[in-house]
């Protein structure tokens, strides 16, 4: 026999679903704005830090070579930020030790552009002999930054789904247990007896059913009663004739002959059987 579904098992996969639902919706909504808002927090570091190395790089402006491809001497690292300088003519002057050799664009005005990369970058007009600073961080960077946006704003709002679930479903049980002791107290509660009585409902939702219980037990009550009442009257009311068949036949019996004597006793046992019944 296939197992009832149950109340809480349904509400609590409801809620589950419900929660975590949300959290993903809540994650897509968040990462929407987070994106912009990182997008926007990468496009000011890039333009603070070209500011910086402006500022740096002017200072030894009469020492930088006209020309030339190679990078800044400094230990090979990890660059998240990469810039070079170029000349008028389009020929790198200096450039960082990962930035490539040839210019990562070819803008000669200042302000935002795009690498071929997927990067994104800024350019800034160096000196009036027309050299442009151009730094910018590369695709792997900008979408590192955003993926750990995202896996934090993610992890968060599933996290709070989850623990918001949780703890609907332990409210869900405590609030479906007044259910169960109204269950034990109907299975406890015998009708007939003078004295029995449901204990008041804990629910404004239980009060229906409970009264709709006490309403039934009363019914039964009556109707128990009302056949014990009439069998009562009724044994009263065949116990008379049945006492005079049981005197006819035994003064039938005393007067008549041998050979019916065994059947007016059979009659006669058969009539105190019914008598006692």
């Amino acid at each position: 026999m296939n197992a009832q579904p149950s109340i809480l098992r349904r509400l609590s996969a409801t809620l589950v679903t419900v929660s975590l639902a949300w959290g993903v919706a809540v994650s897509a909504v968040v990462w929407l704005a987070v994106r912009h808002e990182v997008d926007e927090l990468l496009d000011n570091t890039l333009q603070e830090s070209a500011e910086i190395l402006h500022g740096m790089l002017a200072l030894n402006a009469t020492q930088m070579p006209e020309a030339g491809t190679w990078p800044i001497p400094v230990p090979g690292h990890d660059e998240h930020l990469l810039w070079q300088i170029v000349a008028a003519d389009g020929r790198v002057v200096l450039r960082s030790h990962k930035a490539p050799a040839p210019p990562m664009t070819g803008r000669r005005a200042a302000g935002f552009f795009d690498t071929d990369g997927g990067g994104r970058g800024i350019a800034v007009r160096f000196d009036d002999g027309g050299r442009m600073l151009y730094v910018a961080q590369s695709a792997e960077t900008r979408i590192e930054a955003r993926l750990e946006a995202a896996e934090i704003t993610a992890g968060c709002a599933l996290l709070v789904g989850l623990a918001c679930a949780l703890w609907l479903r332990t409210r869900v049980r405590g609030e479906l247990a007044p259910i169960v002791e109204m269950s034990r107290a109907v299975a406890a509660f015998d009708p007939l007896h003078p004295q029995a009585a449901l204990p008041p409902a804990t629910r404004a939702e239980l009060v229906p059913m409970r009264d709709a219980i006490d309403d039934l037990a009363s019914r039964l009550a009556r109707r128990v009663a009302n056949e014990r009442a009439f069998a009562a009257q009724a044994a009263h009311a065949l116990r008379t004739p049945l006492a005079g068949m049981v005197a006819q036949l035994a003064l039938a019996q005393r007067h008549a002959p041998p050979q019916v004597q065994p059947q007016l006793a059979r009659t006669r046992e058969a009539a105190n059987r019914l008598a006692r019944v």
